[in-house]
C-alpha cells in the first residue's frame, strides 16, 4: 500500500503540536475518554475535544461508542501504529513532560493494570530501566543486540 505524500505532512502536522503529541502518547497506553484526557492534561472538555478532532482527522485516533460516552484510541493501521509507538517509545525518555502524562494517567487510575500495561509497553517497546535501548556500543559501533519489534 502506498501512503501519498501529502498524507504524510498532514500526520507531522497532527504530531506538530505538543498537546496533541501528549495525546497520542497517552493513546498508546490505554484507550480513554474525553475526561480521562481532561484531567491528565489539566485542560479543559473543549480544548481536548479540539484536539482529539484533528487527530481523528489525520486518522491517528479512532473513537468507539459507548452509551452517551466515546473512548479514545490509536488508530490501529499498521503502517501508522507500529512507527508512531516507536518513535514515541525512543523519545519519551527524554521528554519529561511526556513521562508525567503517563504518571499521572496511571495514579489518577490508582489501576495497578494500567501500570503494568504502561512498564510493559515501554520494555516491549525498547525501553529499558535506564532509558531507551541503544543498539551502539561506546566505540559508537552498531551493535550486535537484536532490534526492538513492537
Amino acid at each position: 500500500m502506498l501512503f501519498p505524500l501529502k498524507r504524510l505532512t498532514y500526520l507531522f502536522k497532527a504530531l506538530g503540536d505538543a498537546t496533541r503529541l501528549r495525546i497520542v502518547n497517552l493513546l498508546c497506553v490505554q484507550s480513554l475518554y474525553v475526561g480521562d484526557l481532561q484531567e491528565v492534561l489539566r485542560l479543559s472538555q473543549p480544548a481536548v475535544s479540539g484536539q482529539l478532532a484533528v487527530l481523528r482527522a489525520a486518522n491517528l485516533a479512532r473513537t468507539q461508542r459507548r452509551g452517551a460516552r466515546v473512548r479514545y484510541s490509536l488508530s490501529r493501521a499498521p503502517f501508522l501504529n507500529y512507527p508512531l509507538r516507536k518513535f514515541l517509545s525512543e523519545i519519551v525518555p527524554f521528554v519529561p513532560e511526556l513521562q508525567a502524562d503517563v504518571k499521572r494517567l496511571a495514579e489518577l487510575k490508582g489501576d495497578s493494570v494500567l501500570k503494568s500495561e504502561a512498564s510493559s509497553s515501554f520494555i516491549d517497546s525498547g525501553r529499558t530501566a535506564n532509558g531507551p535501548r541503544n543498539n551502539l556500543d561506546t566505540s559508537g559501533e552498531a551493535g550486535k543486540g537484536p532490534a526492538s519489534a513492537h
